[in-house]
């Protein structure tokens, strides 16, 4: 690659990103495809551990008790195995679509609550 002084000159197919943790390899921009997985994962994720906290409560009373078990059925790691396999995030921007697929789910329910408080 030639020598950049300024920002504004690099062109966009030799832009790259450097994975979280692992700062010897760089790889090319995340298409589009990739980051909508990646937010589905989230939102999956999200969907499975809010339909599985019932089950998942119960089960850590019963845990105290010694009667728990490690994978109920109807809990979150139920609904998980149920879910698609979504590529894990590789870099932050990746991580931030995650962690937004994973606050989608809620927004039709803290939306209203905005206008409410604000009275």
């Amino acid at each position: 690659m030639a020598e950049i002084n300024d920002w504004k000159e690099v062109p966009i197919d030799d832009w790259q990103e450097v994975p979280i943790g692992d700062t010897n390899e760089a790889k090319k921009p995340t298409d589009i495809n990739r980051l909508a997985q990646i937010g589905a994962g989230g939102a999956n994720k999200t969907i499975a551990n809010t339909l599985g906290l019932p089950v998942d409560i119960v089960n850590s009373v019963l845990s105290l008790a010694g009667l728990g078990i490690e994978e109920p059925v109807g809990g979150s790691k139920f609904f998980s195995k149920m879910m698609p396999e979504t590529p894990q995030p590789q870099t932050t921007g990746e991580t931030f679509i995650q962690a937004l697929g994973e606050q989608a789910p809620l927004a039709p329910f803290t939306g209203p609550a905005i206008p409410i408080a604000s009275g």
